[in-house]
């Protein structure tokens, strides 16, 4: 299971298509038009070749060189200082991509984000990704069964100094059957990783505020969907009692990733122990608009 603990320093996903950004007038004996045919043809044949994915960093943008997303000029233009910053649209990229059927006519995803920026630390972030990663990859090719769910996706957004990464592994059998998210927010000044706390400093928030704010949130959810169970039959007392002290448990809150949204809003990825199906899932959390959500709100199907 990929967990990284907090004190060491797991979807959207969607996938690259890959095109050649639109090439610049090399001189004035070729014209406009013959520009852009050669732009259009270059583009289809790099699609062709070797599809990547689009990944949706927060903006509209268009597909350029190498799959990575460029931002048109307009956008350039709107962006001001403390918003995404359209600029860093390469910021992260795959290093890896793969396909496989999934048994019902569609595809599993795989991809594996390499981060791009320069020094040790995050050439080191980046073979951890690696390394973490693509073991699932490998198990999944090598199952002599269709995996029952299958994809590796990540998002990713920037607001103003930081680069916020979150990864979902979602494999079964081959591994937990749920969400196992992982996050790394990076400062790009610095080229390295932010703890959780400076993470949130830089935001308005203490660790303190996080994990009490966090907890609240958790007890709504919880109670509003499991509050009941055990009068409802087949889940004793104790059983309800102790998921829900274990979802609320300083150890859980403490292990909680926080990263950015695309509005720049803190949320959270969360363990949350259930009464039912295995006792053990993750959340996604937004503090600012205090509600949960899916992988798929930020990372598609």
């Amino acid at each position: 299971m990929f967990i990284r603990k907090i004190s060491h320093c797991r979807y959207l996903w969607m996938p690259f298509l890959c095109s050649a950004s639109l090439l610049a007038a090399v001189g004035n004996s070729i014209s406009v038009r013959a520009e852009e045919e050669t732009a259009q043809s270059a583009s289809e044949a790099a699609a062709e070749e070797d599809p990547v994915f689009i990944i949706d960093y927060g903006g509209s943008g268009t597909e350029g060189e190498n799959g990575k997303q460029e931002a048109s000029e307009e956008e350039n233009a709107e962006v001001s200082a403390g918003e995404n910053i359209a600029d860093y649209t390469d910021l992260i990229t795959d290093v890896y991509s793969a396909s496989a059927p999934d048994g019902y006519g569609g595809e599993y995803e795989y991809h594996i984000p390499q981060i791009h920026l320069d020094g040790d630390e995050i050439a080191a972030i980046n073979s951890e990704i690696y390394n973490e990663l693509y073991p699932y990859i490998e198990s999944a090719a090598a199952a002599e069964y269709i995996p029952d769910y299958g994809d590796i996706v990540y998002t990713w957004s920037v607001h103003d100094d930081t680069l916020s990464l979150l990864i979902s592994v979602y494999l079964w059998p081959d591994a937990s059957g749920y969400d196992v998210f992982s996050s790394y927010n990076i400062s790009i000044s610095e080229c390295r990783e932010l703890s959780r706390e400076e993470m949130l400093s830089r935001f308005g928030w203490t660790n303190g505020d996080f994990e009490n704010h966090l907890s609240e949130l958790l007890a709504l959810k919880w109670d509003e969907v499991y509050g009941n169970a055990s009068a409802s039959g087949g889940i004793s007392e104790e059983t309800a009692a102790n998921c829900r002290a274990n979802t609320l448990s300083s150890e859980n809150l403490s292990n909680a990733w926080a990263f950015l949204n695309a509005d720049g809003e803190v949320c959270a990825a969360c363990g949350y122990y259930v009464p039912a199906g295995g006792g053990y899932t993750e959340v996604l959390i937004n503090m600012i608009s205090d509600t949960s959500f899916y992988r798929y709100d930020i990372m598609g199907e």
